[in-house]
């Protein structure tokens, strides 16, 4: 990991310590694709910020974009089985695909013309923000 998203990440992660409600945050099946069920349980237990951070992350860290087949791009491959149900935690974990902090990180879906682009860590931030109401 970067410096950079430390950073990011630290201060998200910060400036969640404020006491959420007090119901229990439902885990998202996928990911236990990608951790273990006891850290997920304790997350859980616990009422941590992390879980509703790979909660959300699952659909709101990423965008698939349709390109003109015209358009040759020279990107790095991903390989995804059904673009219906991705889970980009496991994508980013197998694939070992990369996040930026200021900017998106684009990938070419092989066998396609198609583009998987992974929100910076800045704007998954402030997506994530306002989805729990802190702006």
């Amino acid at each position: 990991m970067n410096k950079s998203f430390t950073l990011v990440l630290l201060f998200v992660l910060i400036g969640s310590v404020t006491t959420f409600a007090q119901a229990e945050i439902p885990i998202d099946q996928r990911l236990y694709d990608v951790f273990d069920g006891d850290f997920l349980k304790k997350l859980q237990a616990d009422k941590s910020f992390h879980l509703q951070y790979y909660n959300f992350s699952l659909d709101n860290s990423y965008q698939i974009i349709e390109i003109p087949k015209e358009k040759n791009m020279k990107l790095p491959k991903v390989k995804i089985k059904d673009l219906d149900k991705i889970n980009i935690l496991k994508l980013q974990k197998e694939q070992k695909l990369t996040k930026s902090l200021d900017s998106p990180t684009y990938y070419q879906i092989k066998g396609s013309n198609k583009v998987l682009m992974i929100r910076s860590e800045k704007d998954f931030a402030k997506r994530l923000n306002k989805h729990l109401g802190r702006i």
